[in-house]
């Protein structure tokens, strides 16, 4: 389960790029600079889709 939800995430990433800076989201959310800086890093690689739950586990053959 994660501890952060994927609506929380996003919210956060959009207040980042509408010009808030890193360290007051970090005492507004209680959430760590660093992991704030990773979310925003994921978003701008992936887009929104990398900031949610994956639901089930990923299966690797062994090929």
């Amino acid at each position: 389960m994660s501890k952060y939800s994927s609506e929380l995430k996003s919210q956060i990433v959009s207040e980042y790029l509408a010009g808030n800076p890193t360290a007051e989201l970090s005492n507004n959310y209680h959430v760590s600079k660093k992991r704030i800086n990773k979310w925003v890093q994921l978003f701008r690689m992936n887009g929104s889709q990398a900031l949610k739950r994956r639901r089930h586990k990923r299966v690797f053959t062994q090929d």
